[in-house]
């Protein structure tokens, strides 16, 4: 299903973000996370929804992050920004998608 792209390429993205930071943990939840989208259930949407959003929060606070580090070291950090609130947007767009009639349908109990 088309709509459950974006939600999988979020993971993804906050999977690698993860295991650049040797945080293991996070990563296989980010995996298991991907997987369970093969159970149509409706908890399964809607703990996709929830790490979601929580990846969302982990993204922003990851620019703000970059943003005061390189503001002290006097790189450029307006790119930066913009790339990663991207990031952050996109992966909050994900989480709404999985609230479409079409993907709620096919997930139901």
């Amino acid at each position: 299903m088309y709509r459950l792209i974006p939600a999988v390429l979020s993971l993804l993205l906050l999977g690698a973000h993860f295991l650049r930071a040797n945080q293991l943990a996070l990563t296989a939840i980010c995996a298991i996370a991907i997987i369970l989208l093969l159970i149509k259930r409706a908890w399964v949407i809607a703990l996709q929804q929830i790490i979601l959003f929580i990846g969302s929060g982990i993204w922003i606070s990851v620019t703000y992050q970059i943003w005061v580090q390189r503001g002290l070291l006097g790189e450029p950090r307006l790119r930066m920004a913009l790339i990663l609130g991207g990031v952050a947007v996109f992966t909050l767009i994900s989480a709404l998608i999985l609230q479409s009639p079409v993907v709620q349908k096919r997930f139901q109990s």
